[in-house]
């Protein structure tokens, strides 16, 4: 799917026009911006509709948002700049342009933000391209026509639209309101990096998935965890039990770019202090060793000899026979010492 950071409008870009141009004329251009969207959201919508089945058509971009130019970043994701598209055709060319890029300029097809803003403006006062492609000239160029041809026919069309004739096909007539008083310009305002704010973006929204993915594991970790403390006597095994789940959502937490000693903390403290009314066990400021370290001093005595004196009872007599309980969770299998299910159930 690509990153939606690439496809929203970029904060650089919106910081800049508030600088160059002022708040307001940001603003508007931001609203019309999403208004123009929108439009083709439920024109495409509409034909998916028409044919039965959601999601037919895609909002397909002429020059993908993450087809990156190293000055100007990615193409917009705006009313100008996208049509409908034929779903499988759309997923199938990706991030590569929908024409060549020579026919979209002749087209009027804005290959950046700060071109679709100008763009935008000009729209909106009724002075936009002669000759930008309608819905169905994009789709004649999907299936092989020329982007010339297609443009002299999507005018053709318009005329007799004008005239009152009806034509077959949908037409995108993206409309903008105008910007009410003078935009104004600063001068002083330099050119911003829009390949590096976007990269800056992107590498938000990565940790951000990252974080709601390590949450997700976590809290099932915790879940599962906690099933199975039901069954192991004592509230001191409730630490054991948290740290080896413990372990577990420390290492999902390493591998999806989370914080481990966060994950670790969390589940640990989850599990032991629901049998154990001592407050938290772990803080999370602490690092993986310091947050090992404190789970092992909750166990007073080494784990062996408890065993040996049967302090543990059940769970003990299950982790010495080397009992193992096996189950799938998010598409993984774990296999874990089974603290004594079986020894409750009476099988041994």
């Amino acid at each position: 799917m690509g990153s939606k950071a690439a496809r929203k409008i970029p904060k650089v870009l919106v910081e800049y026009l508030e600088d160059k141009h002022g708040e307001e004329f940001a603003d508007w251009y931001v609203k019309q911006a999403n208004r123009g969207k929108r439009q083709v959201t439920a024109e495409r919508q509409q034909m998916s509709a028409e044919v039965g089945k959601t999601g037919a058509y895609h909002e397909g971009h002429f020059r993908g948002a993450e087809d990156i130019d190293p000055k100007l970043g990615g193409g917009p994701t705006t009313g100008l700049t996208m049509r409908p598209e034929i779903a499988e055709v759309n997923i199938a060319h990706k991030e590569m342009p929908r024409i060549d890029y020579d026919a979209m300029v002749q087209a009027g097809v804005p290959q950046n933000w700060v071109t679709d803003v100008y763009e935008t403006v000009l729209e909106s006062e009724g002075l936009g391209v002669i000759g930008s492609y309608d819905t169905t000239a994009a789709l004649d160029m999907d299936a092989g026509m020329d982007p010339g041809q297609a443009q002299a026919q999507t005018d053709r069309r318009r005329q007799l639209r004008a005239q009152g004739v009806e034509v077959v096909g949908p037409e995108t007539k993206v409309e903008f309101e105008p910007f009410k008083g003078k935009i104004q310009s600063n001068p002083d305002v330099s050119f911003p990096d829009f390949a590096g704010g976007l990269e800056t973006e992107r590498a938000i929204e990565k940790q951000q998935i990252a974080a709601r993915r390590s949450n997700r594991f976590k809290k099932g970790v915790t879940k599962v965890a906690k099933g199975v403390a039901r069954f192991v006597p004592g509230s001191l095994d409730d630490v054991a039990l948290g740290t080896g789940f413990g372990g577990i959502a420390a290492g999902a937490a390493f591998v999806t770019g989370g914080d481990p000693a966060q994950a670790f903390g969390d589940v640990v403290s989850d599990v032991a202090t629901s049998e154990l009314q001592v407050g938290e066990l772990f803080d999370e400021s602490q690092d993986f060793g310091e947050a090992l370290k404190q789970s092992r001093e909750q166990n007073a005595r080494p784990l062996m000899d408890r065993l040996d004196e049967g302090a543990l009872g059940d769970a003990g007599r299950a982790i010495k026979r080397g009992g193992r309980l096996s189950f799938e969770f998010g598409g993984v299998k774990l296999t874990l010492p089974e603290y004594g299910y079986s020894e409750l159930l009476g099988f041994n």
